[in-house]
C-alpha cells in the first residue's frame, strides 16, 4: 500500500532499532506487507545458481597459480585489489593477471581501480571475453586513500565512464561499498545508508553525463559489509534491496532494476589472536547472506589482520561453496519471508536507513556531508558507544573477550597496514583486549612467567562457584594466572595464600550474603598485609560503604568496564606502565 511504500512503518516507542530487538506491537500486521516489498526486490527472473563465491586477492602479490587454484577451486569472480600496486605498474599488473580468468567462465572484478587508470584499463578489459566488475567506488576510494581533498572530485569524472555504460553483458562499473563505513565504527543501518547514498549518486551522475536511467541503475554493484548477528545480518541483506527500490523509485527508475548485492564480513569483526574462530563469525555472515538473498558472497581470509595463508583463503572460498552445495542454501528465494521476527527486523532496518538517507540529503548529499565532518562525527560517534560495549563485554568476542587460547601463537602486525593514515581508518572491535593480552604475554616471555591474582573464596565453594567463575574468566582475559583459596578463607587464612602465592591483586568471590558478614574482616587483613589491589566479585550493594573503608579498591560485575579493571590489575602486576 501506500503508507508502506513510502517506508513509513510504525511500530511500538522504544524499539532499539540497530540493535533489533523487537517485541509485538501495533505494527505486528505489516510484517507480511514488507515480506512482499522484499519479495518485490529480489531479482526479476530465476538465476542460474543461488549466489556467486567472490575471492579476493592483494593484486601486488598475487600470482597467476594462486588465481588459477580459486578457479579450479570453485570461485566464480576472482577479485583483484589494487590499493598497494605502484600507481605506474596498475595496467600491465591488471592485464597479466587476467588472462588467468579469461576463458574460464568467471568473472574479473576490481577493487581500488585509481581514477587515472580508468582511460587505460577498461578499454582493454571490456574487449575480454568476461564479465567484468570494474568496482569503480569513489567515495570509498576517498575515504581509503586519508579522506583529503574534495570527496566528489571521483564522481565528477564519471563523464569517461559513459562509453561504457551501454554495452550489453553482465559486467557492470560502479560500486558502491559499505565496508570502509562499516569498519570505521558504523552502525549497520549508518553503512547500509551510507552505501546506498554512494549508489544513488553514481546514477544520478552518470545520467547527468546522458546514459539511460535503466542502463545506470545497473551500472552500479552493492557491496554490504556485516557482523556476527545473524539475525542483524539477515534484516540488512533484506532491507538493502527494499531501499535500493525505493531510491530508484525516488529517481524516478523502474525499481524492477534488480541490484546485484555482494556480501562481505566486515574486517572489525576479525580478531587477531586465535584467528580460528573467525571462521565461526565468517560462517554466521555467509549463512545470512545466503538466505537473506544475495547474489555475491565473499569471505576474508580468517587471519587477514596477520597475513593471508593459503589454508584460511581456502576455507573463505570454501565456506560459502559448501553453504551453497551441501547445505543448499538459495534455493528457495526469500525463506526468511513470513517470520514476523524477521519481517519486521527488515522493516525496522529499512525504516531507520531510509531516515539516515533524509539526513545525508539535508546535509547536501553524500559529497557534502563527507566533507563537512557530518558523516565522520556521526560514525565516531557510533564506534565509541560500540567500543564501550565490547569493553563492558556486552557485544562479547569468543577467543578475545571471552574464553581466550593462549595456546595459539599470534602475530603482532598486519601484514598490509594501511599506507596511508585515514580518518575513517579500521577499528578492529577486539583491540582494546588484544593490546592488553599482547602486553601480558610479552611480559610473560620476557620474564618466564605470568602474574597471578589471587581469588579469595567466601563461604562455601558451592555459593561461590558463580563468581569465582565469572572472577577468573576475566583475570585469564588479561592473560594473567589464576590462584583460587579454598573454600570459607579466613582472613589470616587469604594473607597467607596471597604470600605463597605471589599475587599482585585478589577477588572476593561469594554470594552478597557472605559478603556482608565476612568480607570486611578479609578486605581489611589484606589490605593491611600490604596488598595492593583488591576487589569484589558483584555489583556494590548495600555495604559498599563499608567495603570500601575497609580497603576495597572497586567491584567488579557483569557490565563493568571489564578492559578498565583489566588495565589497572595489569600496571598493579607491573605489565603495565
Amino acid at each position: 500500500d501506500a503508507i508502506a511504500r513510502r517506508l513509513r512503518f510504525k511500530w511500538e516507542d522504544g524499539i532499539a532499532l540497530d540493535a533489533l530487538r523487537i517485541e509485538p506491537g501495533p505494527g505486528a500486521g505489516v510484517g507480511a506487507t514488507v515480506a512482499r516489498l522484499v519479495a518485490a526486490a529480489r531479482h526479476a527472473a530465476a538465476l542460474p545458481q543461488a549466489f556467486a563465491v567472490r575471492q579476493r586477492f592483494d593484486g601486488a602479490t598475487a600470482t597467476i597459480d594462486e588465481l588459477r587454484d580459486a578457479v579450479s577451486g570453485g570461485a566464480d569472480s576472482i577479485e583483484l585489489d589494487l590499493s598497494r600496486v605502484v600507481p605506474a605498474a596498475v595496467s600491465a599488473r591488471v592485464h597479466a593477471l587476467a588472462s588467468t580468468v579469461t576463458g574460464a567462465g568467471r568473472e574479473l572484478a576490481l577493487n581500488s581501480l585509481p581514477v587515472a587508470d580508468w582511460d587505460v584499463v577498461l578499454p582493454r578489459l571490456f574487449e575480454l571475453d568476461m564479465p567484468i566488475a570494474a568496482g569503480l567506488d569513489p567515495y570509498s576510494a576517498w575515504a581509503s586513500a586519508g579522506a583529503s581533498g574534495d570527496p566528489g572530485s571521483g564522481v565528477a569524472a564519471m563523464s569517461r565512464l559513459v562509453p561504457f555504460v551501454g554495452r550489453e553483458g553482465n559486467s557492470r562499473l560502479l560500486r558502491a561499498s559499505g565496508a570502509v563505513w562499516f569498519d570505521a565504527g558504523a552502525t549497520v543501518a549508518w553503512s547500509l545508508a551510507l552505501m546506498v547514498a554512494a549508489g544513488l549518486e553514481y546514477v544520478r551522475a552518470l545520467r547527468a553525463c546522458g546514459a539511460a536511467p535503466a542502463a545506470a541503475a545497473r551500472q552500479v554493484e552493492l557491496e554490504l559489509a556485516l557482523g556476527a548477528d545473524l539475525f542483524e545480518g539477515l534484516a540488512a541483506v533484506r532491507a538493502s534491496r527494499l531501499v535500493w527500490s525505493r531510491g530508484l523509485e525516488v529517481l524516478g527508475i523502474d525499481p524492477v532494476v534488480p541490484p546485484r548485492l555482494v556480501v562481505t564480513a566486515g574486517g572489525r569483526i576479525l580478531s587477531r589472536r586465535d584467528p580460528w574462530t573467525n571462521a565461526l563469525r565468517e560462517t554466521g555472515v555467509a549463512f545470512a547472506a545466503a538466505v537473506g538473498g544475495a547474489d555475491v558472497i565473499r569471505l576474508p581470509a580468517l587471519d587477514a589482520r596477520t597475513g593471508e595463508s593459503p589454508a584460511s583463503q581456502r576455507l573463505a572460498r570454501n565456506t560459502p561453496l559448501i553453504l551453497r552445495e551441501e547445505a543448499g542454501l538459495g534455493r528457495v528465494a526469500d525463506p526468511a519471508g513470513g517470520a514476523w521476527y524477521l519481517d519486521a527486523a527488515t522493516g525496522l532496518l529499512a525504516e531507520r536507513v531510509w531516515v539516515v538517507l533524509g539526513e545525508l540529503d539535508d546535509a547536501g548529499g553524500l559529497g557534502a556531508a563527507l566533507a563537512s565532518g557530518f558523516v565522520e562525527q556521526r560514525i565516531e560517534a557510533q564506534r565509541a558507544a560500540r567500543a564501550d560495549a565490547v569493553r563492558r563485554r556486552q557485544r562479547p568476542i569468543t577467543g578475545v573477550s571471552e574464553y581466550p587460547e593462549r595456546a595459539v601463537p599470534t602475530r603482532g602486525a598486519t601484514r598490509h597496514p594501511t599506507p596511508v593514515p585515514s580518518r575513517f581508518r579500521l577499528h578492529a572491535d577486539a583491540e582494546p583486549f588484544e593490546r592488553l593480552q599482547d602486553a601480558a604475554d610479552s611480559w610473560a616471555d620476557a620474564n618466564r612467567g605470568r602474574r597471578s591474582v589471587l581469588l579469595v573464596r567466601l563461604g562455601s565453594g558451592e555459593e561461590s562457584a558463580a563468581r569465582v567463575a565469572f572472577a577468573r574468566g576475566i583475570v585469564e582475559v588479561g592473560g594473567l594466572d589464576v590462584v583460587v583459596t579454598p573454600e570459607a578463607t579466613s582472613p589470616a587464612r587469604a594473607v597467607e595464600l596471597a604470600a605463597s602465592s605471589g599475587a599482585v591483586a585478589a577477588i572476593m568471590c561469594g554470594a552478597d550474603a557472605r559478603y556482608a558478614v565476612e568480607a570486611v574482616p578479609v578486605a581489611s587483613a589484606l589490605k593491611s598485609a600490604g596488598l595492593r589491589l583488591l576487589l569484589v566479585a558483584g555489583r556494590p550493594g548495600a555495604d559498599a560503604d563499608a567495603l570500601t573503608a575497609a580497603g576495597v579498591d572497586d567491584f567488579v560485575f557483569a557490565g563493568a568496564d571489564i578492559a578498565a579493571v583489566l588495565e589497572r590489575l595489569l600496571k598493579v602486576a607491573g605489565v603495565l606502565p
